[in-house]
């Protein structure tokens, strides 16, 4: 029994009705056609015969006629016919005159027949009907016969009645019946076999991407379909890959995440453990417990900020800051920067410059996200730059975007790092202590927040020549008046 839970099944039921129903209807059409044309052809013959006996009579006086002429015309004409034909002719008071049988002639008999009543009162007739005589189906037709012209019209002197045996008919319909039946019950069993194949080569591709999901499912998350088709399948099957792709590596850096997380929160919670341990162990001098509360105070604002960081990470993946922020200027944040962050460059010995044009670079969103986004540049080109190097900050704007670049002259990054340079916890440097270096967020977070802003963040760099940090943010364009009800 086929179990409609299966697409297989489905399919094959689906293609078996409608086998079905097209061959039935097709069958009973071809039928009922076939079996109209061989009695209208019947018919034809019938009626031309009597036709012609009606028009070798016309004018004739039947009741005059002798037996023996009227017989033989009707045994003349009734043979000319392909199926065995019977002919009477009968006058206007339905008695039969001549009768081509002659075995059971009916002549001087009445004959009470409606197709005979009708043929008198000027109509041909004909009706099919069975014969319990000659125990077969037979069609029968009417034909007047018109005699003398009485006033206008031509008066009806009898009938031509023609009765022919339709059993060769009737044995080619059930013949045609027969091979209709049995062309349905063959096309059956070749749409079961072809449903059977098409339904297997579509479902098996389907029965492997069941079979990857579930192995998903099950935590096999390095899942891979082939499915050779270009078709609707075979593009599902490739976007299957794609998501197990997708997966796989979210999974991936989820792990690298949690593991990293778990480090970087390891590493102050186990020297807090330890200072506060020795606080409360041991003796110690004032000074020398300054130095440890100093310690305690330093290892707590890192976890602070390490918190801080995830937590801003969290709320950057749920929010839009475009669609919610107001627009400021990005000229006032820059320059803010540049005040605060020059004393620093020029403590390293380093070079700064900067070229901010007298626009105001408006754009939307958040202002302190904006902020810190830069920072991190400025504060990461300052970290990775040498002493005696140089740090440039320009910014500009066209007709829809504000563009801003940090270039510095470090030793650039390596081709082989770049790609994850964005990556959370990734430190380029692994040298560095994670107290100089960070802890790999600054530039994750900052790519999320432009990301978040409508903007792309575009880095280019250069092995032992230092690189360039190209921030790219959709500018507005407000009127003066509106500019004064920002501020």
């Amino acid at each position: 029994m086929l179990k409609l839970t299966s697409i297989r099944h489905k399919l094959i039921l689906f293609s078996l009705s409608i086998i079905i129903i097209v061959m039935i209807v097709v069958s009973f059409a071809v039928y009922y056609w076939l079996k109209h044309y061989y009695l209208h052809q019947q018919e034809e013959i019938l009626v031309r015969s009597g036709n012609f006996a009606a028009d070798f009579l016309s004018g004739h006086d039947i009741g005059e006629m002798r037996e023996v002429q009227l017989v033989s015309l009707a045994r003349s004409i009734s043979q000319q016919n392909q199926l065995p034909t019977r002919m009477m002719i009968i006058d206007s008071d339905k008695q039969v005159l001549g009768d081509s049988s002659r075995i059971d002639s009916k002549i001087g008999e009445t004959l009470n027949r409606e197709e005979i009543r009708t043929a008198l009162r000027g109509e041909a007739s004909r009706a099919v009907q069975y014969s319990e005589e000659a125990e077969s189906w037979v069609m029968q037709v009417a034909i007047p016969l018109y005699g003398g012209a009485t006033g206008d019209f031509f008066s009806v002197d009898g009938v031509i009645f023609l009765s022919a045996s339709l059993h060769e008919v009737y044995a080619i319909l059930g013949d045609i019946r027969m091979l209709l039946f049995w062309s349905t019950v063959a096309a059956m069993m070749l749409a079961i076999g072809a449903s059977f194949f098409w339904a297997g080569r579509l479902t098996e591709p389907l029965k492997t991407l069941n079979l990857a999901a579930q192995k998903m499912a099950e935590g096999e998350l390095e899942q891979k379909v082939e499915i050779p088709e270009k078709d609707e399948i075979g593009r599902l099957a490739n976007q299957f890959n794609i998501m197990a792709d997708r997966l796989n590596y979210m999974t991936r850096n989820l792990k690298a995440f949690a593991a990293n997380v778990s480090h970087e929160l390891r590493t102050p919670l186990t020297t807090l453990s330890l200072l506060i341990k020795s606080l409360k162990e041991h003796d110690m001098e004032r000074e020398q417990q300054k130095e440890f509360l100093d310690d305690l105070d330093q290892q707590t604002d890192r976890l602070i900020n390490l918190v801080n960081d995830l937590l801003e990470l969290t709320k950057l993946e749920h929010i839009n800051i475009k669609e919610k922020g107001k627009h400021f200027s990005l000229r006032n944040i820059l320059l803010e920067l540049i005040e605060q962050m020059s004393p620093w460059f020029e403590r390293g010995g380093i070079n700064f410059h900067y070229d901010i044009p007298l626009s105001v670079l408006m754009i939307s969103g958040s202002p302190g996200q904006i902020r810190q986004v830069f920072y991190n540049l400025l504060d990461n080109a300052l970290k990775y730059t040498p002493e005696g190097g140089e740090v440039k900050l320009n910014a500009r704007e066209d007709e829809n975007n504000v563009t801003v670049e940090v270039k510095d002259s470090g030793k650039g990054i390596p081709a082989n790092e770049r790609k994850f340079i964005f990556e959370r916890f990734y430190r380029m440097d692994h040298s560095r202590s994670r107290d100089e270096g960070g802890m790999g967020l600054g530039l994750a977070i900052s790519k999320e927040i432009i990301e978040v802003h409508g903007g792309e963040i575009i880095l280019s760099t250069e092995e032992g020549k230092g690189s360039v940090f190209k921030v790219i943010l959709p500018k507005v364009t407000i009127s003066k008046y509106q500019l004064k009800s920002e501020s």
